[in-house]
């Protein structure tokens, strides 16, 4: 900022003639120091050479705040009108908002933003069926919502407006193309809405330019894998505003974390065990341990065989769990576990709403993908599904290379559903 008086005496004000309200003047680029408008210094030598301005409220138009620098000095070679410059700003807020601090709702709050790099917003892995169709077995695999019920698994993502972005100027949902692999992006949370950033193997580019900016827009996000040796289950998204040439103005980044998968907690009390009727002496000391009441027996020329023959004991192939979303109901998720033998009959469905399954990269599909339940039913022929077999205070989680080696360890899980 700077004014040549040719040596005349005089002041110059610096004020805001329209909108000066979406605007504040600081000394300093720390903005320890507030310029109140309107200031005048009583001579140029007082004059700053810099002054620093931050927006405090996003224009409504184009070049709506207007501010003017005027110099107004007492000579017999000037009139008495004074002599002006003026500029003119929009003040652009670039904002996108999730659910920081996780608890159900996109407040968009101060602290909410400042946490937005530090503390992620959690997202679900889609692995329920939603649509009841046989194929896909879950919904994160397509690129659609399916039915009113998917809906609620998809976390916001809201767009904040920018009503005023100059012409030429574009607005572009952007995540790095590693991390589009792992999740996939909606243009809305409802039934019709269009899958607009996901895996390239679904057909979906890393960005997508947003057509409207007038008003906020509210996205859905779903997770399409959970975190693995590769995959660190956290992702970037941005916000980018960029000029007529295609060069960055701006941004705003907010990162996303994969729910975990959650083991059962076996330490919760137990209410119904089925058990083969081979052994009795097992039976009498399952019995004595859980109560007559809570065991069930079956017919061990049915249903207890060795290397997968009449095996239908879901416990040796599978871990039941949960994951979900904040605030949310949990999602039962059964894993598929890298068991040589397979089952000698497999359940594909349960009578659940809710039906889920997992299946890790790099694990060998030695059985079909997992359906998962969300109501246990006593194994038959044909739905294998039960709770908990076996009567064990841990539960059995595998290491960070299960995929690759049988080794397994015992841990005692939490009772809280988040990790």
């Amino acid at each position: 900022m700077t004014a040549d008086t040719c040596g005349l005496a005089g002041s110059i004000t610096l004020s805001a003639t329209s909108d000066g309200h979406r605007v504040k003047i600081w000394l300093d680029a720390a903005r320890t120091a507030e310029v109140p408008l309107p200031k005048t210094w009583n001579s140029v030598t007082e004059l700053p050479n810099a002054l620093y301005m931050d927006g405090v409220e996003a224009s409504t138009n184009p070049r709506d705040v207007h501010l003017q620098l005027a110099y107004d000095g007492s000579s017999a070679y000037l009139t008495s009108t004074p002599i002006r410059d003026t500029v003119s700003v929009t003040v652009l807020n670039i904002d996108l908002d999730v659910d920081t601090d996780r608890n159900g709702t996109v407040g968009g709050t101060e602290a909410e933003d400042a946490a937005e790099m530090s503390y992620p917003a959690i997202i679900s892995v889609n692995n329920d069926d939603d649509d009841g169709k046989p194929a896909p077995l879950v919904d994160c695999p397509d690129n659609i919502v399916n039915g009113l019920e998917d809906v609620k698994d998809l976390a916001e993502l809201i767009i904040r407006s920018v009503p005023a972005l100059p012409t030429g100027w574009k607005a572009v949902l952007s995540v790095p193309p590693f991390d589009a692999e792992h999740i996939r992006i909606f243009d809305g949370r409802a039934t019709t809405s269009v899958a607009r950033i996901g895996p390239v193997g679904s057909g979906l580019p890393n960005e997508y330019e947003i057509p409207d900016m007038s008003a906020d827009l509210t996205c859905g996000v779903e997770a399409v894998d959970y975190a693995n040796p590769t995959y660190s289950g956290t992702t970037t998204v941005s916000l980018v505003i960029r000029r007529a040439d295609n060069t960055e103005f701006a941004r705003d980044d907010v990162k996303l974390k994969t729910a975990p998968f959650i083991l059962a907690d076996s330490t919760r009390p137990i209410e119904t065990v089925y058990v083969s009727n081979f052994d009795t002496n097992f039976v009498a000391k399952i019995k004595d341990a859980v109560g007559v009441d809570r065991v069930i027996e079956l017919s061990a020329s049915e249903y207890m065989g060795s290397y997968g023959r009449y095996d239908v004991w879901v416990q040796d192939a599978a871990e039941i769990g949960h994951s979900g979303l904040p605030a949310g109901p949990a999602m039962p998720v059964a894993m598929n576990l890298p068991r040589i033998v397979g089952l000698s009959t497999w359940p594909g469905t349960s009578s659940g709403e809710q039906t889920s399954a997992i299946s890790q990269k790099g694990m060998a599909r030695v059985h079909q993908i997992l359906a998962a339940i969300s109501n246990a039913h006593p194994p038959s022929r044909r739905t294998a599904w039960t709770i908990r077999l076996d009567v064990r205070l841990s539960a059995r989680v595998w290491s960070r290379s299960w995929w690759t080696s049988s080794t397994h360890r015992e841990c005692r899980l939490p009772p809280s559903p988040w990790i």
